[in-house]
């Protein structure tokens, strides 16, 4: 009986998340509120971060910003601050641990409880695997992935502790599909969404936490400044202001995960259908480019 009423359940839970995923097609879930709520956004220098300063900054959010660039920083703050916004920055360095733990405890002493945390900070080597330095290799993965994993232990007790909070990934399209001279972003890609993925099956299951939000963003080529002239026989990179309009407004509407654009989810979705001969020679046939890239913080 106890697996006919599991089934039942099953049944009842699938039935019930598709006709959610109809129903939004013709109604979205209202936009919450975030007025005070205090927001943290790593990589906030120039770029995704910087935009979405803007846009929270101009719905009442406390704004704390962290970035590895003082300059930059500090002139997303200024911008935020015209927009009426309170905002705390901190030159920090995601690539090294302590300093993040470090800075974590600076913000629950001088702010308050991160209500949100955004993990927007990253780097793109742009080089072939054997022509990375060893030491690329290692930032890549510790700016684009480690840095969640201290970030997250840093916020995510008190998150816990009133069950309230939110969990920002900014993923990439480079997560699901891979791309030369992107090795090792795409591999550091995957694994955040890995870690995104699991911490939300620890937050529903083990910690039986339904006030956490998560939501992970899968953009595709956009012009923030990390990647400079990628080529692909249609379409080009998308601008970062209307791409930023609909990360904030996936986050705030609370939506599990958001593709930029939106027919991406297909795209990502064919990698996994179709046979290894097949998509090879759909990427033939787009022709994506990917020159050489400097090294930069997004």
């Amino acid at each position: 009986m106890s697996l006919l009423s599991d089934i039942g359940v099953l049944i009842g839970q699938i039935i019930l998340g598709w006709l959610e995923v109809f129903a939004r097609l013709f109604v979205s879930p209202a936009r919450k509120d975030v007025t005070g709520r205090i927001i943290l956004i790593t990589g906030a220098g120039h770029g995704f971060g910087r935009m979405m300063a803007h846009r929270f900054a101009k719905l009442g959010a406390k704004l704390v910003l962290w970035d590895v660039n003082k300059e930059g920083n500090e002139q997303t703050a200024r911008e935020a601050k015209e927009f009426g916004a309170t905002v705390f920055t901190y030159t920090v360095d995601c690539s090294k641990r302590e300093d993040i733990y470090e800075t974590g405890e600076k913000v629950k002493k001088d702010v308050g409880q991160v209500y949100m945390l955004i993990n927007n900070a990253g780097v793109l080597a742009g080089r072939t695997l054997l022509e990375l330095t060893d030491e690329q290799i290692q930032r890549t993965m510790d700016v684009n992935v480690m840095a969640h994993f201290w970030t997250i232990r840093s916020f995510l007790p008190d998150m816990l502790d009133s069950n309230a909070g939110h969990i920002v990934t900014i993923c990439s399209t480079a997560g699901k599909l891979g791309g030369h001279r992107l090795i090792d972003y795409c591999a550091s890609k995957h694994a955040v969404l890995g870690l995104h993925d699991a911490l939300h099956n620890e937050i529903r299951h083990l910690h039986r936490k339904t006030g956490i939000k998560m939501t992970i963003v899968y953009p595709y080529f956009t012009n923030t400044g990390i990647m400079h002239n990628p080529s692909v026989r249609f379409g080009k990179m998308m601008d970062q202001e209307p791409v930023s309009d609909q990360i904030v407004d996936a986050i705030l509407r609370e939506k599990a995960d958001v593709y930029i654009p939106a027919d991406w989810r297909f795209n990502c979705l064919v990698r996994d259908l179709v046979p290894q001969r097949v998509y090879e020679a759909m990427q033939d046939f787009f022709k994506v480019e990917i020159p050489t890239q400097p090294d930069k913080e997004k």
